[in-house]
């Protein structure tokens, strides 16, 4: 928590912008608050919370006495999960996966303290990769509201063109054993809000009904002239 203390003039309204970031990193302009810019660059870091930042607008009047007003600062953001039902595989291999490669696309790149949305001018969206080295550590569990619990593979944090939006999501999933991938064409995410996709992401289910045949396919019969000669069955190879 913090406290601001200023000297204001009375009788007059006032709107103020809020905006709290980490210290450290490159990760947002913001000498603007009217058009704060957020620096994907080419690849961003994944599962990176320092980008988590928070924001508030709120207009407020002067008059004789004191203002004393608490301020909330929420997400400008919408955050982006994947999780999976287990790692474990029926095989004889333990499964991890060593990282992911996240891309939204239509991801705006500009915020509006005052307006309190993301532009969403076609000039100001983006296709963004997130790319990270193994999952999200803490916490190691995606639990949503309901408390079902999964392993958490991916989170991810950007700008929202408006309130709410829908965008492309192509992840990559690298694994011991291979890569997964997913594709999803119409996600929903909104400012300040969790969109979680969550299910089997890694296995899929292989039914094998098993049936021991016990005929023949067929048999070989064959001699030579001026005696018996004994023909291998094939069958016995």
């Amino acid at each position: 928590n913090f406290e601001l203390n200023l000297a204001l003039v009375q009788d007059q309204t006032y709107n103020f912008l809020f905006w709290a970031q980490v210290s450290t990193g490159n990760y947002y302009t913001v000498t603007d608050l009217r058009n704060v810019t957020v620096n994907y660059g080419s690849v961003v870091d994944g599962n990176d919370e320092a980008r988590a930042a928070f924001f508030a607008a709120e207009k407020f009047a002067v008059g004789k006495n004191t203002l004393t007003e608490t301020i909330y600062l929420k997400r400008p953001f919408a955050q982006l999960n994947f999780g999976t039902k287990t790692f474990e595989s029926s095989m004889d291999e333990d499964v991890t996966v060593d990282g992911s490669v996240i891309t939204v696309t239509n991801v705006s790149t500009k915020f509006d303290v005052f307006a309190k949305v993301g532009s969403s001018a076609a000039a100001d969206l983006a296709k963004v990769t997130f790319k990270a080295t193994g999952c999200p550590a803490d916490p190691a569990k995606l639990t949503l509201d309901d408390k079902s619990s999964f392993e958490y593979l991916s989170m991810n944090y950007f700008f929202v063109g408006g309130e709410e939006a829908t965008v492309i999501v192509d992840a990559v999933f690298n694994t011991s054993v291979g890569d997964v991938a997913h594709s999803i064409p119409s996600v929903p995410v909104a400012e300040n809000y969790r969109t979680n996709i969550v299910g089997d992401l890694l296995f899929s289910k292989a039914d094998f009904k098993i049936i021991v045949d016990e005929r023949f396919a067929g048999d070989f019969n064959g001699g030579v002239s001026g005696g018996f000669t004994e023909v291998p069955n094939p069958d016995y190879n």
